[in-house]
């Protein structure tokens, strides 16, 4: 499938800042995919330079403690998450990254493969906005009962472009 819905959590909203967990779905117009999901390592993260802002973090603070604690399990290198993700999200050409905010997922993932002096797995051409695509149609997305969850997000936000798209009749935007 050629179009990868991403979500992220991270420990800031600004591109820079540390990435807790990066999870995507494939994804066309009826169907849903193979998914990815990766927790990346907290200490390898700060030690690439990226930076906790300190409003996410009481934010996350405020969450229940299991949902927090999910962000730690089974944490890999950021170097291993972002090569495993990029040998992913590359077997097959000329992918379509899907991000929930044009402002939000991509620059983030992007500004941790340039603080690893490499560039993100796709072109900025095949760049899309969930947000956008949502307003346009006035559809929302129906939120996952295991909040905060990478990949869980990820899924609902691909099936409610598939709503949008089949709403706004352009199903063909998501042709494979």
């Amino acid at each position: 499938m050629r179009h990868v819905m991403l979500d992220l959590e991270t420990l800031g909203t600004l591109p820079g800042s540390v990435i807790l967990a990066i999870g995507a779905v494939e994804f066309n117009g009826t169907e849903l995919g193979e998914t990815f999901l990766r927790t990346i390592s907290l200490k390898s993260s700060l030690g690439l330079g990226l930076k906790i802002q300190a409003e996410t973090l009481e934010w996350w603070i405020q969450q229940d403690p299991a949902v927090l604690q999910a962000q730690f399990k089974d944490a890999v290198s950021v170097f291993t998450a972002a090569t495993d993700f990029r040998n992913w999200f590359n077997k097959e050409p000329d992918r379509v990254v899907w991000g929930n905010g044009a402002s939000f997922d991509m620059p983030l993932l992007e500004a941790m493969y340039t603080a690893m002096q490499a560039g993100p797995p796709w072109t900025y051409r095949n760049q899309m906005c969930v947000r956008t695509i949502l307003k346009v149609a006035d559809v929302k997305i129906i939120a996952p009962s295991d909040k905060h969850n990478a990949l869980s997000d990820a899924v609902a936000q691909a099936q409610a472009v598939q709503v949008a798209c089949d709403k706004l009749k352009v199903l063909n935007l998501l042709s494979n």
